[in-house]
């Protein structure tokens, strides 16, 4: 059974879920700022994409048996025709199916852009490289410009995915996930707020039978 998790801020006002102190394999390397220094305007939203392989207790939206089947559908409900990622090795432009095996399989220290125009390299570049701390002007130069910014997370048994918009992501997100229908899939939505622990965070993990009335399942 794959448990597919999005948590949502809308709008953005907090700070990763996360703690820095905390040594959850979740965290990104390297200093890391309260999401409110971050984004300090209600024009920004967030999302975390996470999931769990529960057959085989793999931790990590890209541990689950069903990645392509959600991330193609994700994929396809955002502009199509202008993904760029950053990578190791630079800036480039990606077609819809490089994409979703890139959700899939990230490479090196990934992010990806997509908007209405070509997100601009240089700012993608700047807020790939660095730590958050040190490319906030970046961020919201590609935000300003309405692109949405994923980038890779860790996550015990893989990757997970954080997406940065400046208009409402979770109404798209709900509808994407909510058509998917296999049968060995359960799809949640929870706020970023109502998340702030690991027992929480890994609510599937004791928790699927009794859920918490802050916890939809699509």
């Amino acid at each position: 059974m794959d448990i597919v998790k999005y948590f949502f801020e809308e709008p953005v006002l907090v700070e990763p879920v996360t703690p820095d102190t905390s040594a959850d394999a979740r965290r990104r390397e390297g200093p890391q700022l309260p999401l409110d220094a971050l984004l300090r305007t209600s024009d920004y939203h967030r999302g975390y994409l996470a999931g769990t392989n529960l057959s085989t207790g793999r931790v990590g939206f890209t541990a689950l048996q069903n990645a392509e089947e959600v991330a193609r559908a994700l994929v396809e409900a955002f502009p199509k025709d202008r993904w760029t990622r950053w990578a190791d090795e630079g800036v480039d432009a990606l077609s819809p199916e490089a994409v979703i095996a890139e959700w899939m399989a990230p490479t090196g220290s990934a992010v990806l852009a997509t908007g209405p125009t070509p997100p601009a390299p240089e700012a993608l570049a700047t807020v790939a490289r660095g730590p958050r701390r040190d490319t906030l002007a970046a961020l919201r130069t590609l935000l300003d410009d309405d692109a949405l910014v994923c980038f890779r997370e860790p996550a015990h048994d893989g990757s997970d995915w954080s997406l940065f918009a400046a208009h409402p992501l979770r109404a798209t997100v709900v509808d994407v996930l909510g058509a998917l229908t296999h049968p060995t899939m359960r799809q949640f939505v929870l706020p970023y707020q109502k998340a702030r622990s690991e027992s929480k965070f890994y609510f599937e993990q004791w928790q699927l039978t009794s859920l918490p009335t802050y916890i939809t399942e699509l």
